[in-house]
């Protein structure tokens, strides 16, 4: 009979375990395994990878991925102080097992789907509006990116004293990681890009904000005023606010009139640059659009830049 010093077989379950992370990868269409829940990769190159053999202790939970097919094990009986070999066994359910009481698992091997699309996907909406993202089937795990729209420039003023209008605010940026069930489709928003404003001193509309159903959202920035409008934020689990708008300038080398920069989008596009007519646009994603710069003469602000969303699996 089959047996090992019980001492060496802690010390060695204890090694492996350490390497177990409760973070979750994104490239959930690789094959994977569930360990208490937590995921493995069955990929050695990866920090949560799955290096076999793999040691399980009674109380412990096993299933499969949803790009598994199967995992093949041995089971050992405690007998005081050391392992008996029990039985050779293939486990095929996706809902956790349990180890028994008194017995120990050694993991060999894991059967893959026979059609599985391996690496990390990705799917980008940068177009403003609304578009449905369905779970792919091997999907259980997913990390989303959001970026709200740059609100507009502020419009110049047209009477004395002039003055370029102030630039619109950057949109925020949100990142999040979230447990999810293959199949499930959840609305995009990718929030648009704020109007400049077109009266003098007209204030620039807000950037609109970009959200995936109720994971995640990070707001656009405000439109520009005659302080600069201000940057948008997120709630994510990460964000970063967007910037604020600059000011517009009174007098630029005693003759010009310029409108102040827009906003940058966090992590994201630059802000129109100052202008000295129609405000500059915002780049993607998020930039706000610089505010009008000009004289007596109406001139637009600029317009700010549409959100963007990424989500990878």
């Amino acid at each position: 009979m089959l047996s090992v010093s019980r001492y060496s077989f802690m010390l060695l379950v204890s090694f492996i375990l350490q390497g177990i992370h409760t973070e979750k990868l994104s490239a959930q269409c690789q094959p994977f395994i569930k360990v208490d829940g937590n995921i493995l990769i069955a990929n050695e190159t990866v920090a949560e990878g799955l290096k076999l053999p793999l040691w399980l202790t009674s109380g412990q939970t096993l299933a499969c991925g949803a790009t598994v097919k199967g995992i093949s094990l041995i089971e050992f009986t405690e007998n005081g102080s050391a392992l008996e070999y029990s039985q050779v066994m293939s486990l095929t359910s996706a809902t956790p097992v349990s180890v028994p009481t008194g017995k120990v698992w050694k993991v060999e091997s894991i059967m893959k789907q026979p059609i599985i699309s391996g690496g990390t996907n990705k799917v980008d909406y940068v177009m403003e509006g609304t578009s449905i993202f369905t779970v792919p089937s091997c999907a259980e795990y997913i990390c989303i990116e959001v970026w709200g729209g740059g609100g507009g420039g502020q419009g110049n003023q047209t009477s004395s004293p002039y003055s370029g209008g102030g630039g619109g605010g950057g949109g925020s940026y949100g990142q999040g990681c979230f447990t999810v069930v293959p199949g499930t489709n959840y609305t995009v928003t990718v929030g648009g890009g704020g109007l400049g404003g077109a009266t003098s001193l007209g204030v620039g509309a807000a950037g609109g904000t970009t959200s995936v159903g109720s994971l995640i959202s990070a707001g656009g920035g405000s439109g520009g005023t005659t302080g600069g409008g201000n940057g948008g934020t997120s709630t994510a689990p990460f964000n970063v606010p967007g910037f604020k708008g600059l000011q517009g300038w009174v007098t630029y080398n005693g003759s010009y009139y310029i409108g102040g920069a827009g906003g940058y989008g966090a992590n994201g596009g630059t802000g129109g640059g100052y202008s000295s007519s129609n405000g500059s646009p915002g780049s993607s994603p998020g930039g706000g659009g610089s505010g009008a710069g000009g004289g007596s003469s109406q001139y637009k602000g600029g317009l700010g830049a549409a959100g963007k969303v990424s989500i990878t699996w």
